[in-house]
């Protein structure tokens, strides 16, 4: 068994090669049996992408338009993922190679082929586009071939440009088990990460409602305290939640109370 290499992702792309001896899946099959419907395409400025991190290139990418947030399809696949994970915003990269890829990468190992298969990866980040401005995209991914220690080899994904929608700069990390999609049910994994660091301290208000939770008020009863509709204080419940990568009302109050909010 090889020395599993570092789990920071631009530095497994550097070090993937040393996986050389293991054979990939037949790329046409995989691209044939992975690609979404057509009307998919049409919906956002989207790219197909199928990504062998062993030799550190692109296999395929179809663009759903001409280019690629203004690149060529063909500009992409010539520069490699180096490059154009180089065009992410470093705050956003930072947060992808620290966390979000290493818990991608200890999901993947929990299973073997081919039921690793059935788990799918999203985030949403900002990158550089031509024009040297940030786009928003969000990427949604499965790794397609497994190393014997567990390790990913290769990926398939689709990018799509969200900017249109996308208001803010947080990054939204969701794991999904497909394995019982057939029958209506997946089950998911869902966290925020805040690139900027203010953006994940609560509000004065936020504090003011948690306050209140502690001291075992509803929602209802908050609203009135404070004079504002109880779908304000829902909404700043779910904020609260989101912000801290809690689960719970019970989570959120640990927490508060470990990082002395209350």
């Amino acid at each position: 068994m090889k020395t599993l290499p570092s789990l920071h992702y631009t530095e497994f792309l550097k070090r993937a090669s040393c996986y050389g001896d293991v054979c990939l899946p037949d790329t046409s099959e995989v691209m044939k049996n992975f690609l979404p419907a057509p009307y998919f395409l049409n919906l956002y400025p989207t790219a197909i992408y199928l990504l062998d991190y062993v030799r550190r290139k692109y296999l395929s990418i179809i663009p759903a338009g001409n280019d690629i947030l203004g690149y060529s399809a063909k500009y992409i696949m010539d520069s490699g993922p180096e490059y154009f994970f180089d065009l992410l915003h470093p705050q956003d990269l930072n947060i992808i190679n620290k966390t979000i890829f290493p818990a991608n990468v200890y999901s993947f190992r929990e299973n073997a082929l081919p039921a690793c298969r059935d788990m799918a990866f999203t985030c949403t980040y900002r990158i550089r586009n031509k024009g040297g401005s940030y786009s928003f995209v969000q990427q949604r991914s499965c790794y397609i071939s497994q190393a014997p220690d567990g390790m990913p080899l290769a990926t398939l994904g689709i990018i799509a440009n969200i900017s249109h929608f996308k208001t803010d700069s947080r990054i939204v990390h969701i794991i999904e088990d497909l394995s019982k999609a057939y029958s209506g049910t997946t089950s998911s994994i869902t966290k925020f990460y805040y690139p900027d660091e203010n953006g994940a301290i609560l509000s004065r208000r936020e504090i003011d409602v948690l306050k209140w939770v502690c001291e075992g008020l509803s929602s209802k009863q908050i609203a009135d305290k404070l004079h504002i509709s109880i779908h304000t204080i829902n909404n700043h419940r779910k904020n609260m939640l989101e912000k801290t990568n809690c689960k719970n009302v019970s989570e959120l109050l640990n927490h508060a109370v470990r990082n002395g909010m209350l």
